[in-house]
């Protein structure tokens, strides 16, 4: 069995195992008639999925944030400002436009400035 099979099979019995255990009462309790006659019907959601580690996706901390890789555009400037600004502090309305090439080069100018 090659791997693609070995992963679908996995996530297809795992899927099919929570299926099993949710049922129509998980959604929409038993009714309970209270002692004035009120009748209270609990609602619960339900929701799941699946997850797992590791990845062979590429690491974006050196993309390039503005422009091809991540897109960002000068409005999307002007609220990094703004949010670095509120967060941690760090007046970036000086700063050189190096500092906006990666989010690794971003993130090291505001560890450098940032308040104590």
């Amino acid at each position: 069995m090659d791997k693609n099979n070995s992963v679908q099979g996995l996530l297809g019995a795992s899927m099919e195992k929570i299926k099993e255990m949710v049922d129509a009462n998980t959604v929409i309790g038993t009714p309970i008639n209270a002692a004035d006659g009120t009748i209270l019907i609990p609602v619960s959601r339900i929701s799941y999925g699946f997850a797992s580690g590791g990845s062979d996706l590429p690491n974006k901390a050196n993309a390039e944030l503005f422009g091809g890789d991540i897109g960002l555009d000068s409005v999307d400037s002007l609220e990094i400002i703004s949010g670095i600004d509120e967060l941690f502090g760090v007046d970036m309305t000086g700063a050189d436009r190096e500092h906006f090439q990666t989010i690794n080069a971003l993130a090291s100018y505001v560890e450098e400035h940032v308040e104590q």
